[in-house]
């Protein structure tokens, strides 16, 4: 959780995530851009007090743990706190989101699970709404497990290619077979964090 031991690292990846915002015209100016935007895998509200809630009218959560999300109770600009699993998690396509966040929490779906949720998500979306996806991605050529926080670490080669025809890019896989669009940056150069932010539009 970068809250606390990684100071440094929330900061840079904050002002990266704003950046990329602004690139692709969600944000421009000092007002709040869009109506509504839900933080899923929100953890104790990191990027919604740092990102979201400068830019989004009202911004919803999704986080199992509800200790983590009881500080968040009350914040101006909260609106409905989910607390359940994103493979549980229904969200109701009125009014919609204009941004689905979606941060270092996709590694504890499984693959079935993570293509499922991304469809539900896109149905859930204004009619310009965006999901945005932000994971770090294992370069070894295979997926990397963690047994401490049971999540893997997604290879950049993909693992949905059998899911794709023979043509596409495979480590692109999962969001052309969802018909979606992606953009990619590096965290930092700073760093060996890598980030892949996409947007995924209905």
């Amino acid at each position: 959780m970068l809250g606390g031991g990684f100071p440094y690292v929330s900061k840079v990846d904050l002002l990266g995530s704003r950046a990329f915002l602004r690139k692709i015209g969600v944000v421009g100016g000092s007002v709040k851009e869009v109506g509504r935007a839900v933080d899923c895998g929100a953890g104790i509200g990191r990027i919604t007090s740092g990102l979201l809630l400068s830019i989004a009218k009202t911004v919803d959560i999704v986080e199992p743990i509800s200790k983590f999300t009881d500080a968040l109770s009350g914040t101006p600009g909260i609106g409905q706190i989910f607390n359940t699993g994103l493979e549980s998690w229904t969200p109701s396509p009125e009014p919609g989101y204009d941004i689905v966040w979606n941060q270092w929490c996709l590694g504890h779906l499984t693959d079935d699970q993570l293509v499922n949720y991304l469809n539900k998500c896109r149905s859930a979306l204004t009619e310009r709404g965006l999901v945005i996806v932000k994971e770090n991605l294992s370069s070894s050529g295979h997926d990397l497990f963690d047994e401490v926080d049971s999540s893997v670490t997604r290879t950049t080669a993909g693992t949905f290619k059998t899911k794709c025809h023979h043509n596409i890019e495979a480590k692109y896989a999962v969001f052309y077979y969802l018909g979606s669009h992606l953009g990619q940056a590096s965290l930092s150069s700073k760093t060996s964090l890598v980030s892949a932010e996409t947007k995924l539009q209905g």
